[in-house]
Formats: structure tokens, sequence, C-alpha cells
């Protein structure tokens, strides 16, 4: 446990011995917006679009999601989609 954890006010002995065994807290920030007219053309019509990981958040330890239960984190970084959906 004194490898990693501080300990009595002490920083950890020696946090490099082996590898990481804690992965800090990641949060990621997603929007979307979606318009629904009423009727549009008499069909539904619905307009959406949004941005995921808003700010850019990188996965920690530069994990690449491929393994060890990496692919959790965003690895793509920021994305943006726009779209629409008609029912007839």
């Amino acid at each position: 446990y004194e490898a990693f954890n501080s300990l009595q006010g002490r920083p950890p002995e020696n946090s490099d011995t082996v590898a990481v065994e804690k992965y800090p807290v990641v949060t990621y920030s997603d929007v979307r917006l979606e318009w629904r007219p009423k009727n549009l053309f008499g069909k539904e019509f619905r307009l959406y679009g949004g941005v995921d990981n808003i700010f850019d958040k990188r996965p920690p330890f530069g994990l690449t999601a491929v393994g060890a239960g990496s692919a959790i984190y965003d690895v793509r970084g920021r994305s943006y989609y726009l779209g629409t959906r008609i029912r007839f």
C-alpha cells in the first residue's frame, strides 16, 4: 500500500516499482440539440446535431482502447454530428 499511496502525510515510497494500478477519473461532456417542427410538409421531421467530448479530453496514460479494459475511454477526441429524421 505504501508504495503507491501516501501514508501519514509522507509521499508514496516507491511509486514506480510496478505498473500503475489505479487510473484517474475521466469525465466526458456531450451536448445534443433537437428541433421538431409541427407537421413540416405533412411528415414527422427532426433535425438534430451535437458535439461529443466537448472539452477534447484524452484518455489517461496514452491508452489506445485495444485491451485491458481501456475501451471505456474515448480515444477519438472531440466529434461533431448533424442529422435528420423524416418519417412518412
